[in-house]
């Protein structure tokens, strides 16, 4: 009776371990993956990325922003960002997964909204705005999970310095974003 309560322990465990890595191979066989950014789109932008695992640890993609609001108080109003990561963790299963490093490049076109209020105080407030295009290389450090449905999240933090170091034009820009993604 042990023997066959053995054998039937090791055939079941056996079993197991096969389909879960038939699923993994199938999860490390999608090379693509389309993402959105949740806080963009609270924000009435959309934030839209193509990332493609050419290599285990290493991906290549890009970014797509636009804001739906053209008359916004918020500075970028398009910008397209190509990036490179390189994933971090050692023992990560999925490919492209974990921890990583990205760099990337920036290009995007905004507008600064200024308020200059005049030395007589009952004077109203004069509203400037102006238009600017800059050319940004930055830095970020995120977080990714992937399940098994091919489900991806995650979290990346940065930041990036513009090349042109004009007045009147943002020196840095902040990257943070929660992506939502699916891998195919």
């Amino acid at each position: 009776m042990k023997k066959l309560f053995v054998v039937v322990i090791c055939l079941t465990l056996n079993f197991t371990c096969v389909s879960q890595e038939d699923s993994l191979k199938k999860i490390n066989l999608k090379n693509h993956e389309i993402k959105l950014d949740a806080f963009q789109i609270l924000d009435n932008s959309v934030y839209l990325t193509y990332e493609n695992f050419t290599f285990k640890k290493f991906s290549l993609g890009t970014s797509l922003v636009s804001n739906l609001k053209k008359h916004d108080f918020k500075i970028e109003q398009f910008s397209i960002s190509p990036f490179v990561r390189y994933y971090l963790d050692k023992n990560n299963v999925y490919k492209a997964n974990g921890f990583f490093f990205e760099a990337f490049y920036k290009y995007l076109e905004g507008v600064d909204t200024f308020f200059i209020q005049p030395e007589d105080v009952l004077a109203p407030r004069i509203e400037t705005i102006s238009s600017f295009s800059a050319n940004v290389i930055g830095a970020s450090f995120g977080k990714k999970w992937v399940t098994e449905s091919n489900i991806s999240i995650e979290l990346v933090a940065g930041l990036g310095r513009n090349l042109k170091d004009i007045p009147l034009e943002p020196l840095f820009f902040p990257k943070f974003n929660f992506n939502i993604g699916y891998r195919f």
